[in-house]
């Protein structure tokens, strides 16, 4: 029963990390990628 808690316990803090990551990329990372790169290459259409 210990070996399914601590399995149980990593993915909840894996997919709290993933998460984090997802929702700084939604935040920071997609605003700049659509106001400054892709202007730079000449993507008008995304």
């Amino acid at each position: 029963m210990s070996d399914r808690i601590k399995m149980l316990t990593t993915f909840a803090i894996l997919g709290f990390f993933a998460g984090m990551i997802a929702n700084f990329s939604y935040k920071y990372v997609l605003p700049w990628l659509s106001q400054i790169v892709l202007p730079v290459l000449g993507l008008d259409w995304i």
